[in-house]
């Protein structure tokens, strides 16, 4: 488990709401996998920008 969810785990919990930490865990995953294909996209067209440069100075 990430500390991340702990430590909202603890807040939530602290502040006097009552929630479960695998209803966290369940609302983590998809902002998680969004991040990731966002991270591989911006990666991709960072990758394209420097090869359209090697190129062109070549």
């Amino acid at each position: 488990m990430q500390p991340g969810i702990l430590l909202v785990f603890g807040v939530l919990t602290g502040l006097g709401y009552v929630v479960s930490v695998w209803t966290l865990v369940l609302y983590a995953i998809p902002i998680a996998t969004i991040s990731v294909i966002l991270g591989m996209i911006q990666f991709w067209l960072l990758d394209r920008r420097y090869q359209k440069k090697e190129t062109a100075a070549r």
